[in-house]
């Protein structure tokens, strides 16, 4: 079975974000229908520790998903929700932080980019890039939204040349002689 409903969210959050915006609102939804999908359509199990990390992968119609580690997925939407909301409201975009716990942000991005790429693992393995394209989209909206006053593009600007390269993430902060660039 494919992941139409995820990808035509994904579709949407991502055309969003190329026109500059910042769809946190929309990824939450995106990840909200990724965990609902695994914990409806698929099964978890567990399938090694390596050193006090435990793993465990997703199976469904005879495939099996990339390893995650299980102590930082949530499964709970009610969790994942709460936590996104509490997130996306400790963002400062003028101090440039949050006030949440770093552990509780990498948890709820680590299972929104877990869950959808497992989703694409299972239901349409045949899409390599998407899970990494959620990440792009996912990484770059929530630092427009820490940036505000960034300019965010696909180009690094090479000095005394015409020319730039294309890269995944580049914000630059306008009026700032030499144009200050964050690459990521």
């Amino acid at each position: 079975m494919s992941v139409t409903k995820i990808k035509s969210m994904h579709d949407l959050a991502k055309a969003n974000y190329d026109g500059g915006g910042a769809p946190a609102e929309q990824l939450r939804r995106v990840s909200e229908e990724a965990i609902q999908q695994l914990a409806t359509r698929a099964t978890s199990r567990h399938i090694d520790n390596i050193g006090a990390k435990n793993y465990s992968v997703f199976t469904a119609n005879n495939r099996l998903s990339r390893p995650f580690l299980s102590s930082l997925y949530i499964e709970d939407i009610e969790v994942f929700n709460d936590l996104w909301g509490s997130f996306t409201q400790s963002l400062d975009g003028t101090a440039h932080t949050s006030s949440m716990n770093a552990g509780d942000i990498n948890r709820l991005l680590y299972s929104s980019i877990t869950a959808f790429s497992i989703c694409y693992d299972l239901w349409n393995p045949g899409a390599r890039k998407t899970p990494g394209t959620f990440y792009e989209v996912l990484v770059g909206s929530v630092l427009g939204l820490l940036l505000p006053n960034y300019t965010r593009t696909k180009f690094i600007s090479i000095p005394n040349e015409i020319e730039s390269v294309s890269t995944d993430i580049v914000f630059t902060k306008p009026g700032v002689a030499g144009g200050l660039e964050l690459v990521l």
